[in-house]
């Protein structure tokens, strides 16, 4: 990836780091309203309710952010970033003071819609790269390079995953609090706006300057049934990141016991590092994509059976494993797809995905009419849709790997 964009000098290194890191922030900002369920439950009032939206808002983001991602195929792909980033740093900041649900939700409304922003840019770059590179084979079938790429990018991501319950555990065990927790995160995004403004992004290919195509050609990519596939797939696998974490985590600190309900978290990162690591090393072949939904199926009812902290853990080893290897798999498709157009593609997703929102909103009132427990079950079901949705697809979303 260096050697092929060594012509921008250290300005690529900067890149490359920033593709590589900005799941990690995006996963470590992203759990931290799951991992405080309990805490603004107790703190300001916050129901279960009104917590499951807050988890739904911030993907709801995604309703102004997934267009505006599309822009990435055409427009300064730097300067998009840094001013999502931006929002993003500000957003953080808002949180971390606000003392109503109407202001939280307005501080993860613009925390979702920025995070397409700022990655959407990053990974088109990466994925222009890997076309590039697959021109210059001239053989067309492709190495898995992007694939291994990714999964050094989520392993990252899962490590993103665990720092923040460490600062929440931190948080609820010292005087920094959940507040302090979401400064510092405040405080790491802004450093990172600054790399974005010192690193040189590789160019759009071919980009279109009326508004007019940009829209036809939304609509036209939203049709293909390939990337229909891709959007039911992001619907399902959703409520399996976040909040079924944070739905357990709050099941467990509703005893009493915040920190100890982090220790969860932990398991998670484990299968997720380890599942990225194959990735990493052997791309996503035919097996592991279809093995990976039945983990998560299999740590989704684990999940909903255990409700204690160490087989809550090892039910999340297995969770993080299945999601390592099929949210790999949908992120390689989504920039592959449609060569020179994997913003658009990722914008696509994301935007008609939103009809998955309600799903970690409806999971949320289970819990409060019903329980937390029986809001878990209903995770199991949905695991087991993306069991079925995967099946499907995986003939026509996966590549071999090399030998």
């Amino acid at each position: 990836m260096v050697r092929r964009l060594v012509w921008f000098g250290t300005a690529a290194r900067r890149f490359v780091l920033a593709a590589l890191l900005v799941r990690w922030l995006d996963e470590w900002w992203s759990y931290m309203p799951a991992g405080i369920i309990e805490d603004l439950r107790q703190d300001l009032g916050v129901s279960y309710t009104q917590s499951g939206w807050l988890l739904a808002i911030a993907y709801g983001g995604g309703i102004l952010g997934g267009p505006l991602g599309v822009l990435a195929d055409h427009v300064n792909r730097r300067a998009m970033a840094v001013i999502g980033s931006g929002v993003q740093t500000c957003g953080l900041i808002v949180f971390a003071t606000g003392s109503s649900f109407p202001i939280l939700a307005v501080a993860v409304f613009a925390l979702g819609a920025a995070s397409d922003v700022v990655i959407r840019p990053l990974e088109a770059g990466l994925a222009d790269d890997e076309t590039r590179a697959l021109d210059d084979d001239g053989d067309g079938d492709g190495d898995g390079r992007l694939a291994r790429m990714l999964g050094r990018q989520h392993l990252l991501a899962f490590v993103g995953d665990f720092i923040g319950p460490v600062l929440l555990a931190v948080g609820a065990a010292t005087a920094l609090g959940w507040r302090g927790a979401f400064g510092i995160t405040a405080a790491a995004l802004g450093l990172f706006t600054v790399l974005l403004a010192m690193a040189e992004f590789p160019p759009p290919e071919q980009p279109e300057h009326d508004t007019r195509a940009m829209a036809s050609e939304f609509v036209r990519i939203a049709r293909r049934p390939d990337v229909l596939r891709l959007v039911a797939l992001e619907m399902l696998l959703l409520p399996l990141d976040e909040p079924i974490l944070g739905f357990a985590v709050a099941r467990l600190a509703s005893d009493g016991d915040h920190a100890v309900a982090q220790a969860l978290a932990a398991g998670y990162v484990i299968g997720g590092i380890a599942g990225s690591a194959y990735v990493d090393r052997r791309g996503v072949s035919l097996r592991a994509a279809r093995f990976g939904p039945w983990f998560l199926l299999a740590g989704a009812v684990a999940t909903a059976l255990l409700d204690n902290a160490i087989g809550g853990a090892l039910a999340m080893v297995l969770v993080g494993v299945g999601m390592a290897v099929v949210w790999t798999m949908l992120h390689e498709r989504q920039l592959m797809v449609v060569p020179d157009r994997s913003a658009t593609v990722s914008s696509v997703v994301s935007t008609l995905g939103v009809v998955g929102l309600v799903l970690p909103a409806t999971i949320g009132w289970v819990a409060d009419r019903a329980s937390l427990t029986s809001a878990l079950w209903l995770l199991v079901a949905v695991a087991g849709a993306l069991v079925i949705v995967v099946r499907s697809a995986v003939p026509q979303n996966v590549r071999r790997p090399p030998r």
